[in-house]
């Protein structure tokens, strides 16, 4: 038991002591910061000429984007970099001139370069539409004719067909950036469509002791004489209506410069699909026989056949630009017509008849034109058009014996129209 008691003690003063000596200090670690560097707060980019084609901040996806035209890219490219610590970093690089630019940024040296891979072209689509005011003179129709001992021969009548109204033309398509089965840059494919509507009335109360009338109808003869008697309520209408669509082949290019401002051409090959027809009443009463009238004539044309047309394009000042053109068409006309005539009264016939005839005509005109560019996805048009269409029926009538034959004649029209461009 002593000895127990003693070990006690010894471990217990052991334990004591040990509680007694300082435990060790343990430092801890030194963290230090690294100095970030300056981060790019603006970056700017300009051509040769020194225009401006980017300024604005890095884009948190590091990809910018921009759409210069081909004049704009000279063969250098001006890279400046604005930090936030104020300082500027600057560098130049040349590349093809007139081409798409890809360029990249290499981690390693911190500087942009040319990124010789072939960037991939997305084809850009476009859309406009361009209404006008159309004057358009077809040739007045001979309806009521006099003669005079059968020798002296006048149509006393004509239907009024100048007119002038509102037509529509709208077109859409692409154009590619990049050669294609042996077409060079700047091609693309586009469908055009157009159309036109006139009315025209001739009203006349009365004619009184006309003498010997002949008015062309589907009888023996080529129509029908009337001796003596007032003509009363003699009324003529014309519905005339023109439309068509033409599919495209355009190409853009530069042809150089002019007083020191670029000038491209824009030209296209095409075809074109239409209608052009004509529906023609006529009415009138002989009130001293009695003898009512009733005329009807439908003239149609459905034509087809090649275009070709071109403009330049002057960039006259920033964002203006000056257009002048030319077309030529080539027409394959279709034509028919159908003719009814009726006699009610003292005399009751009614007869019709058709006619068909198959032409080929040309026709084209000219165009100038002003565009103002509010964005490079934004252009609004004004302009003047002259074009000359051979391709409106119409019937011949012999003033002599009455004969009649279907034949295409040429219209007169002048546009002047406005419009815009979306591309998008």
């Amino acid at each position: 038991m002593n000895r127990l008691y003693g070990l006690a003690l010894v471990v217990a003063g052991a334990l004591a002591l040990s509680a007694c000596v300082a435990a060790p200090q343990i430092n801890p670690p030194v963290l230090e910061l690294e100095e970030q560097p300056p981060s790019v707060t603006n970056i700017k980019m300009t051509n040769g000429a020194g225009e401006t084609l980017y300024d604005g901040p890095r884009p948190s996806s590091g990809n910018i984007t921009a759409n210069p035209t081909p004049e704009q890219l000279d063969g250098k490219m001006t890279i400046v970099r604005t930090y936030d610590d104020g300082s500027k970093k600057e560098q130049t690089l040349t590349y093809e001139a007139g081409k798409p630019i890809k360029m990249g940024y290499s981690e390693a040296t911190g500087e942009y370069y040319v990124d010789k891979t072939p960037p991939i072209v997305m084809p850009k689509f476009y859309g406009g539409f361009r209404p006008s005011y159309e004057f358009r003179n077809r040739d007045g129709t001979p309806i009521i004719r006099r003669e005079d001992n059968n020798d002296n021969v006048l149509g006393i009548i004509k239907g009024d067909n100048d007119s002038s109204n509102p037509s529509f033309k709208g077109n859409i398509g692409f154009v590619l950036n990049r050669p294609f089965f042996g077409l060079a840059e700047k091609w693309g494919l586009e469908l055009a469509g157009s159309y036109y509507n006139a009315k025209s009335t001739t009203n006349i109360p009365m004619l009184s002791n006309p003498g010997r009338l002949g008015i062309p109808a589907p009888f023996t003869g080529g129509g029908v004489a009337i001796v003596g008697g007032d003509f009363s309520n003699v009324n003529y209408k014309s519905n005339y209506w023109s439309w068509q669509i033409e599919p495209r082949l355009r190409k853009s290019y530069s042809v150089g410069e002019l007083f020191g401002k670029p000038l491209r051409m824009n030209s296209y090959i095409g075809f074109q699909y239409g209608e052009d027809e004509d529906d023609e009443d006529l009415d009138f009463d002989v009130p001293t026989f009695p003898l009512q009238v009733r005329s009807q004539v439908k003239l149609d044309n459905w034509y087809y056949g090649p275009e070709f047309g071109f403009y330049d394009s002057w960039e006259w000042c920033p964002r203006v630009h000056l257009t002048a053109g030319a077309f030529a068409k080539l027409y394959v006309n279709n034509l028919s017509a159908s003719r009814s005539t009726s006699l009610a009264g003292l005399v009751n016939n009614s007869e019709q008849d058709s006619l068909s005839e198959t032409t080929v005509t040309m026709g084209g005109g000219v165009n100038l034109g002003l565009h103002y560019k509010f964005t490079n996805y934004l252009t609004a048009r004004i302009g003047y058009e002259y074009e000359r269409a051979d391709n409106t029926p119409y019937l011949d009538w012999d003033q002599t014996h009455g004969g009649v034959s279907l034949k295409t004649q040429a219209s007169d029209i002048n546009r002047i129209y406005i419009g815009a461009k979306l591309k998008y």
